[in-house]
């Protein structure tokens, strides 16, 4: 008998390279990375510690009832994870985790509902470390809410696994089931001065898809041998361990995604009463300012330091002296600032004659 077809090498290579891109996960940070990030720096603070879904009524009663049973009150997603995918999906121009860690201001920010109260002493140590370091606001990670797993079934894949395990018997690496978490990851946006409430951000919708190999045990490998791998029965102790395990990766991304989306550039444009927009033109940042009222002191900041120099003086006394009357009656300013040799970061920080603090970060190595 001679080799195998031309179409039958074809076909498994084929298989072969769809089964290596099925690895690649859907909710990768770092799909987002071409998107232009948020100009502002952010410190992440909290963690996402594992809560019980809402609605247990609602909740199935077989084994896929939830994501995480067990892990009750367990920190899942640590704010180092998230400030981590953060950079990686380039969401906002700078991403740092607060170093306080868990402990008492862990706990206390799972209470926070709608403000970091400045007379509270952690939440107000928190807000002053954020300052301190250059930041514009502060991203509290939560909780995990626990939910159910939803099993779609046969994905549109099955054609490979048929293929592969007809031609050389490895249709169960293909991942041909799908699987969604209804757990979902919650955090919260806070600005730095007043600590007040910008955006309520949420990851949901964890599609994880399965082979044979992350859904069965050895009867069905031996199944398998008989009859096609995507009609073997899945183990629901598998699936709950290897969706959980896919699950929080997942969820972070997600949360990832919806902080670069256009909601949350919606509601920091709105609670905005300073806006602050910084170009780069021919080596210069050129910053632009539009308020209801007039501004009344600038500052700056280079790599989260406070600088005081000629350059920084000038810059402010000319976006100072800039302002004039625009349309709607608000008051527009704007100047250049000579960026340094190497530097990274530049914060505008505005002051208003009332009071009212505001500032925006920009990351000049990416432009």
């Amino acid at each position: 008998m001679s080799g195998r077809p031309a179409w039958c090498t074809l076909g498994l290579l084929a298989a072969l390279g769809a089964v290596a891109c099925a690895g690649t996960p859907e909710g990768d940070p770092a799909s987002l990375t071409e998107q232009v990030p948020l100009p502002f720096s952010v410190l992440v603070a909290g963690g996402g510690v594992v809560e019980a879904t809402a609605e247990p009524s609602a909740a199935p009663t077989r084994a896929y009832a939830r994501t995480f049973a067990g892990a009750d009150g367990e920190v899942l997603v640590d704010a180092a994870t998230v400030g981590g995918a953060l950079r990686a999906a380039r969401v906002f121009a700078r991403a740092l985790a607060d170093d306080a860690g868990e402990g008492a201001l862990g706990a206390r920010l799972r209470d926070v509902r709608d403000v970091l109260a400045p007379d509270d002493p952690l939440l107000s140590a928190l807000l002053a470390r954020a300052r301190a370091a250059g930041h514009d606001y502060v991203l509290v990670v939560q909780r995990v809410v626990d939910g159910a797993i939803e099993e779609r079934g046969i994905n549109d894949r099955w054609p490979l696994t048929a293929a592969t395990w007809l031609l050389v018997g490895l249709g169960a690496l293909v991942q041909d089931h799908s699987f969604e978490s209804r757990a979902s990851l919650e955090a919260m946006l806070f600005d730095v001065e007043e600590g007040r409430l910008v955006y309520r951000a949420v990851g949901s919708g964890a599609v994880v898809e399965l082979a044979l190999t992350g859904r069965g045990n050895l009867w069905s490998f031996v199944q398998s041998i008989l009859v096609p791998p995507f009609l073997v029965a899945s183990r629901e102790d598998q699936v709950v361990a290897n969706v959980r395990d896919a699950t929080v990766s997942l969820l972070v991304a997600a949360l990832a995604r919806d902080l670069k989306g256009s909601a949350c550039r919606r509601a920091i444009a709105d609670r905005a009463r300073v806006a602050i927009e910084i170009e780069f033109v021919a080596g210069r940042a050129r910053v632009r300012a539009r308020a209801g009222e007039g501004l009344g002191s600038v500052a700056t900041r280079i790599d989260g330091v406070a600088i005081d120099d000629d350059e920084s003086r000038r810059f402010a006394r000319a976006l100072l002296e800039s302002q004039r009357e625009g349309d709607g009656g608000q008051l527009l300013a704007e100047a250049d600032f000579a960026w340094p040799p190497g530097a990274r970061y530049l914060q505008v920080l505005v002051r208003t004659v009332s009071g009212v603090v505001a500032s925006s970060t920009v990351e000049a190595l990416r432009r």
